[in-house]
């Protein structure tokens, strides 16, 4: 624990998953239920490639896995 380079690791991944956190809160906060579910689906088409690809990608998600994914009611 007293590793200089362990803890440097340790405080990377806790500062990744706080950045996270605060997104999904002003993404909760800030933006309506439709906006949500097209960004939610927008990430799961792409899975963090480029959005100017132009291929056109299938999401195959239920209704209810998405709705669990964004924390509302189908």
């Amino acid at each position: 624990m007293l590793d200089p380079v362990f803890r440097q690791a340790v405080c990377r991944l806790l500062a990744g998953r706080l950045r996270l956190l605060c997104g999904m809160l002003e993404d909760a906060a800030m933006r309506s239920t439709r906006a949500r579910v097209a960004h939610r689906l927008i990430l799961l088409a792409y899975g963090g490639a480029a959005p100017d690809q132009e291929q056109r990608r299938m999401v195959s998600v239920s209704q209810e896995s998405l709705a669990i994914m964004l924390g509302i009611t189908r």
